[in-house]
């Protein structure tokens, strides 16, 4: 049978309402512009204790509206059963309601005549005991498969065996103090097997597998199902109530524990297997399958004080206990540490009540994440409070930090902002700037993978609290909070940052103004702005005078503003800044400033090769650019004649024809700073003025120089006498007088130098190279002691005799030579020339360019003598030669 019944699960928190004992629990609705209407979870009556709470609870409460009409209204519930495939609700009246987990129902039946004490089900089968001492066993999804067995005695506990629909084994107990093992025989009629009888009243029988666990008055019983044997008692503890009077509630923690709470009391077992020593198996039993022993051991026994256990379940690694209070007080829920028992909160869960009810008219079930909280008149399904509960919680409370805080992981970027925006609204109204400071910059973190939308909504909250931050004059809150970069593509609006740098010039704030714009991204404000105003503020800014118009320049630099970088480059004295004029092509705006430029260059040093190299390399390359008349001219005029000689001396090696017009200063510059090259230079040159280089040469006293420069006009003798009277070099000057060609010149060398023994024996050593060494010997004055003069003389008539013998030498060789090649030229002219004819003519034959020609051929004549001896043959030869005139 069945009947209407409402199919919403309503959420009546706020009737249900909870005091709490240990923690409190409310939620105090609230209507906000700027929050969304939602509905108020309750666990809380008291709005004092609504105040003091600091954390949200950790249930919430929903009232179950999903029943048939008559159930808790006009019949109370008696009993539940919660299966994961179904649910199992019976009444004082003896129905019964089947559904599924979603509350969809299978059906609603009467099945016996008075209150249902108990339920079970294995999702195929239930089995209902009843005070009329009837057992019923139906299918869940036939309603035709059901079946009542009447045991006489009031059922207080029921439990079908594991594989029931195979053995029909049903395991049941009540105020007769029997547990009774019923089972069809083969002729389908009901057997029952008294396990254990006489002992008070069953108050609950539950199964785990292949053990069976009950209760009565001498404590907690299991048995082995399949062997019907006790394997472990547990007795109750002195001065223990009535057992009758408060039925215990079971609950299995895990596969192989599981608790019993009663009264006040609390065990918890193992369940172990345990072997056989025998391995021998009777021929008897072994037609049966091998059920393992199992052993039971207590591991826990705790005394709950000021507590009557009505339900107890799993919550996460913890418990939930359902304590009964008495005097129509309504039920506490209370969260324990599993292990210590420590209670972390108390609920007082306000239920309907109609009447008085006992311990025995509540229950606590769980399904899943649910927890069914079943007294006689109502139901409660009590969840965790989630984290979206919680957020409620908090925002509903104003408690916006939190809820911000908590929603990091999982709530919609654009809704915590919202969350986010609400507390930095609070903070303003409390006035406290520094606070709102620091969690703006949390507030809108951003890690450049949100979507544009949301940045956008960033950038948005960006300007509006940065303009509230700076009604408020509260511009030093915010340097270091305002993004230092662009947030995507997107920025904060430039004149905040603008404001900004305004605020500290306008204070002289300069280390602030250095630091926020070496971390700041620059294409967040105006940097054309900037500069300007550091500019215009340099005088007060001599304590970072330096830093700023380094400053200065990088911000000039991203303007491509380069001309405005080169005085402060100068101030900075940068080592670097030729190097800088010419990559931007700044060098002949600033060619007045050279001198200055190229000290700067130096870094302090000497202004030497070494120091000028890269300011004077990168002039010759520019000399295309600028005229190297007017980079001589201002190095000149600043008495820089050094750097002159350094550029135009790389500029003669870059190109000769770029200092042609500078060859007599450049005379004069080697001179002064490279006389090594001076005469190398000369020997190159021709485009000076040798009069005025010799006038230089005589200043300077380049005495090789100017032998050159007077042999060059013609000058020999006074090149001469400066050879032998300043450098005192004969060997110098026999070159010199070689190389002339000029006999008279040997001459005058020769009788101006017999008076200085040295040059008189070098001229002795290499007359015989150069002349008749006679002449040199003849001059020599009587009274000059000449040293060496012995050897020398020696060595002139070695050489002489040697040259004899080398002429012979080489006339014999000559002549051998001579001799091999013309016999040789002999007999090839004698030498004959072979040819293969095809007939042998009678006429004379002559060999022509490789080819045999007749003699009238080649002559056009014949010889008309004989030719037969050989005298005849020679005569004929100087015939054919005279006719060809050879």
């Amino acid at each position: 049978m069945g009947s209407s019944f409402n199919d919403e699960i309503v959420d009546t928190t706020a009737e249900i309402g909870s005091t709490g004992s240990a923690d409190s629990r409310d939620e105090a609705s609230q209507n906000s512009n700027n929050e969304t209407d939602a509905q108020s979870e309750h666990t809380d009556q008291s709005d004092t204790e609504s105040i003091q709470s600091t954390e949200p609870p950790k249930l919430k409460y929903s009232r179950l509206n999903k029943l048939p009409a008559r159930f808790f209204n006009r019949d109370a519930v008696s009993c539940c059963y919660f299966h994961e495939e179904v649910f199992i609700f019976a009444t004082h009246s003896g129905f019964i309601h089947l559904t599924r987990p979603d509350f969809s129902a299978i059906r609603t039946m009467k099945i016996q005549r008075s209150s249902i004490l108990s339920l079970h089900t294995d999702g195929e089968y239930f089995a209902a005991g009843s005070i009329d001492g009837t057992v019923v066993i139906g299918s869940i999804v036939d309603e035709k498969d059901i079946i009542a067995y009447d045991f006489k005695r009031p059922i207080h506990a029921v439990a079908l065996d594991k594989n029931y629909k195979s053995t029909k084994l049903f395991i049941s107990g009540g105020t007769s103090g029997n547990v009774v093992f019923s089972a069809r025989n083969w002729l389908g009629q009901r057997q029952d097997t008294v396990v254990e009888g006489g002992k008070g009243p069953i108050t609950l029988i539950k199964t785990i597998d292949d053990l069976v666990i009950w209760t009565n008055d001498t404590g907690i019983t299991v048995a082995q199902i399949s062997s019907r044997t006790i394997i472990f008692h547990e007795k109750l503890p002195e001065n223990f109530p009535r057992p009758e009077m408060y039925w215990p509630r079971f609950h299995q923690t895990d596969t192989d524990r599981f608790l019993i709470g009663w009264v006040d009391h609390i065990w918890t077992f193992r369940v172990s297997i345990t072997s056989s020593n025998s391995s021998i198996i009777s021929s008897a039993a072994s037609s049966f399958r091998y059920q393992p022993d199992k052993k039971i051991a207590l591991e826990h026994h705790i005394l709950m004080e000021d507590t009557l256990i009505a339900g107890v379940c799993d919550f996460g690694d913890d418990l939930m206990i359902l304590n009964y209070v008495k005097n129509s007080e309504p039920p506490e829920l209370k969260i324990v540490d599993r292990t210590s028992f420590e209670e972390y909160s108390v609920d007082q869960v306000a239920l309907n009540q109609k009447s008085n009810l006992g311990l025995n008219d509540f229950h606590l079930y769980q399904h899943g994440t649910r927890w069914f909280l079943v007294s006689a008149d109502d139901c409660v399904i009590v969840q965790q409070y989630g984290i979206e509960d919680q957020l409620k919680w908090y925002t509903l409370r104003g408690e916006y930090l939190e809820a911000w805080k908590m929603s990091g992981l999982w709530l919609d970027k654009q809704e915590r902002l919202n969350i986010g925006e609400r507390q930095m609204k609070k903070l303003v109204a409390e006035n406290d700037w520094q606070a709102a400071s620091s969690f703006l910059s949390e507030m809108l973190a951003t890690t450049g993978t949100e979507d544009p939308e949301y940045l956008e909504s960033v950038v948005k909250s960006w300007d509006h609290w940065v303009t509230q931050f700076f009604k408020e004059n509260k511009e030093t809150l915010v340097l270091d909070v305002i993004p230092s970069t662009p947030i995507g593509d997107l920025f904060v609006s430039p004149e905040h940052y603008n404001h900004i740098f305004d605020y500290l010039i306008k204070n002289n704030e300069f280390e602030q103004v250095l630091r926020l714009a070496h971390k700041w991204d620059h294409a967040l404000f105006d940097v054309e702005s900037l500069r300007d105003k550091l500019e215009d503020d340099l005088e007060n800014s001599r304590t970072h005078e330096t830093e700023i118009r380094q400053l200065i320049v990088q911000l000039s630099l991203e303007l491509d503003e380069m001309e405005k970088c080169v005085d402060h480059l100068i101030w900075l004295k940068d080592p670097d800044i030729m190097l800088f004029l010419d990559e931007h092509h700044l060098l002949l705006p600033n060619l007045k400033r050279l001198p200055e430029i190229l000290s700067l260059s130096a870094s302090g040093k000497p202004l030497d090769s070494e120091s000028l190299s890269v300011p004077v390399a990168i002039l010759v390359e520019n000399s295309h650019e600028i005229l190297p008349q007017e980079i001589v001219e201002i190095l000149d005029s600043s008495g820089m004649d050094y750097v002159s000689f350094l550029y135009l001396d790389a500029l003669s090696a870059h190109d000769k024809l770029l200092v042609k017009d500078f060859q007599d200063e450049m005379v004069k510059l080697y001179a002064s700073y490279n006389r090594d090259n001076l005469l190398n230079f000369l020997s190159r040159h021709y485009n000076y003025s040798v009069e005025k280089a010799i006038s230089i040469c005589e200043d300077k006293n380049c005495i090789s120089e100017l032998v050159y420069l007077l042999s060059k006009v013609g000058e020999n003798k006074k090149a001469l006498k400066l050879i032998v009277d300043e450098l005192k070099d004969p060997e110098r000057a026999i070159k010199f007088v070689s190389e002339s060609d000029d006999r008279e010149l040997w001459d005058f060398l020769l009788d101006y130098s017999m008076d200085r023994p040295a040059f008189v024996q070098t001229l002795v050593i290499a007359a015989s190279d150069l002349v008749d060494p006679i002449p040199v010997i003849s001059r020599i004055p009587n009274q000059v002691e000449i040293t060496g003069l012995h050897d020398a003389l020696l060595q002139i008539c070695g050489n002489t005799e040697m040259d004899r013998l080398l002429h012979q030498l080489i006339l014999k060789i000559i002549s051998s030579e001579t001799m091999g090649l013309t016999h040789e030229y002999m007999g090839l002219r004698a030498k004959g020339t072979v040819f293969e004819l095809d007939s042998l003519p009678e006429e004379t034959l002559i060999h022509k360019s490789n080819k045999l020609m007749t003699e009238k051929e080649f002559l056009g004549i014949s010889w008309k003598g004989s030719a037969a001896t050989i005298t005849e043959k020679l005569n004929h030869l100087a015939y054919i030669r005279r006719q060809t005139g050879r």
